[in-house]
């Protein structure tokens, strides 16, 4: 057995213990209970919505659905956006640190 600095980084091991780096399946190490406890907020989330602006809305006369498709609406988005982050392999978006470092301290100035 032989210590390299390939590209498992350094201090890896080849030989009989080479470790197979699967990127085609970004959902095999998910946290289930970090799942959990999304889906548990965003719910809760959804509900105190929903409870806290019926009344309001239909006593306006005002579809008492209207924040809740909303809130659900953005969800459905942030839900998209989190697939699609998960599926992007972030060791290939190595060479754009600089780039956005300095987009976000643009905006940072931009606020200012």
């Amino acid at each position: 057995m032989t210590v390299t600095a390939g590209p498992l980084g350094a201090g890896a091991t080849t030989g009989a213990r080479t470790r197979s780096l699967n990127f085609g399946v970004p959902w095999r190490k998910l946290d289930v209970s970090l799942i959990g406890a999304l889906v548990s907020i965003a719910g809760i989330g959804l509900l105190m919505v929903y409870s806290a602006t019926r009344q309001a809305l239909a006593g306006a006369g005002i579809d008492p659905h209207y924040y809740l498709k909303r809130q659900a609406l953005n969800l459905a988005v942030g839900a998209v956006l989190l697939v699609a982050t998960l599926l992007v392999d972030y060791r290939r978006l190595r060479p754009l640190t600089v780039v956005v470092y300095l987009g976000m301290c643009l905006m940072l100035v931009a606020v200012v």
